[in-house]
């Protein structure tokens, strides 16, 4: 069997064991689903820089024991997401290599990525453990994509019904199941609004996971609607000082059931 399908399955595998551990009962379901647009930048190892522009949509469901109040956490939780966009590469200058916008670069394709992971959320702290999974280019004469998968980690200290942090590594927002990396972040929930931004070193360009950037997220999300409501995103990354400014802005809906 191919190695590459043997990854995709083993990440499918994991997908259907977390799936199973959803709790059940009065669990809470939290959703976000969302439209997504940017473009990122970064190179290949000894190889030439490529940029990528792309739409798509993203998506995520959580779902736990119960909602977290100022006395108790969520107790068990499972997190399901996953990512998928229309990507075009084009070579821009930089890199290990030179190159020009002629030269031979990945054709226009649909990408995506998934994840999943689970855990336990107490009142002051939280983890939750899984893998991810996505699809890039390994070198720039690529003609079909590769996959790819790494485990998720990510960590909680403070309560969720006000305020917390995290840290972690893999996607941290449904809009990063196609861009893992390492990273920090803060959330805040008052009444209805909830305010969430990350900061971290994130996969970056057409290239599987040859390149990373500095990449910073912020996220409103507000059930006006009694159990629904807008979620807005937006980022800005750069990959040197070299390169263009990379940016992603995503508009959906939330929902907690």
């Amino acid at each position: 069997m191919p190695r590459g399908t043997r990854r995709w399955l083993l990440g499918a595998g994991a997908l259907g064991l977390f799936a199973t551990l959803a709790p059940r009962g009065s669990a809470e379901t939290e959703l976000e689903a969302a439209a997504t647009a940017g473009q990122s930048t970064g190179g290949w190892t000894c190889g030439p820089r490529g940029q990528a522009r792309y739409g798509g949509v993203a998506g995520q469901v959580r779902m736990s024991e119960r909602a977290a109040t100022p006395r108790r956490g969520r107790g068990g939780t499972v997190v399901l997401g996953a990512a998928v966009a229309y990507e075009r590469v084009r070579l821009v200058p930089g890199g290990d290599s030179p190159a020009s916008s002629q030269a031979q670069h990945p054709p226009d394709s649909i990408q995506g990525g998934f994840g999943v992971r689970g855990g336990n959320d107490w009142q002051y702290f939280g983890f939750q453990l899984g893998l991810q999974a996505w699809s890039g280019w390994d070198s720039a004469e690529s003609r079909k994509p590769t996959p790819y998968v790494l485990p998720q980690l990510e960590l909680r200290a403070g309560p969720e019904d006000s305020r917390w942090f995290v840290a972690g590594f893999g996607s941290p927002l449904a809009t990063t199941y196609r861009h893992p990396g390492a990273y920090v972040g803060a959330g805040v929930k008052q009444g209805v609004h909830e305010f969430d931004a990350t900061l971290g070193l994130f996969r970056a360009g057409p290239s599987g996971f040859d390149d990373n950037n500095g990449r910073f997220d912020v996220v409103w999300k507000g059930l006006l609607f009694q159990h629904w409501g807008p979620r807005l995103g937006a980022s800005l990354s750069r990959i040197s000082s070299s390169a263009p400014l990379d940016w992603e802005a995503s508009l959906g809906v939330a929902a907690a059931l």
